[in-house]
């Protein structure tokens, strides 16, 4: 069987992104309201914390552009072991990276709570509940892409 042709390549890819972008919104489409419903005054606090993690997401500092390119370029070149390699350890870090995210947002929920004036102190538990959610949601977004 040979090399697969530019036509395949984008046919698979497409259907990969696309099956991957599915399976993340529908987890959102499915979650959110759940948590809405867990939280009396949860939809402007579940906005919030969804902003203040969107420019987490943002703030990736290209890591997703660099391994596009690399990707790009491995696949072009036929080099399988490198691309392998390189996606393995992509992988890893965005796990190590949205882990050590996580571990200091869950860790400092009460601080980032008491960021908002406007939560009552009653409404902690629930405040920090949803950023919890949302941070652990953010990482996995970013990570799985």
């Amino acid at each position: 069987m040979g090399r697969p042709t530019i036509g395949e390549n984008v046919r698979r890819n497409t259907r990969n992104s696309l099956a991957i972008y599915v399976i993340s919104q529908g987890l959102k489409f499915l979650l959110f309201p759940i948590v809405i419903a867990s939280v009396e005054e949860g939809y402007a606090l579940v906005r919030v914390s969804w902003i203040f993690f969107s420019y987490l997401a943002i703030y990736e500092f290209g890591v997703g552009t660099a391994f596009m390119k690399y990707t790009a370029e491995c696949h072009a070149k036929g080099d399988y072991e490198r691309l392998s390699r390189l996606l393995s350890t992509g992988v890893a870090l965005c796990g190590v990276v949205g882990l050590v995210v996580v571990s200091a947002v869950l860790a400092s929920l009460d601080q980032i709570a008491g960021l908002f004036p406007t939560i009552p102190a009653e409404s902690y538990d629930t405040a920090r509940f949803v950023f919890g959610y949302v941070a652990v949601a953010a990482v996995v977004n970013v990570t799985l892409g």
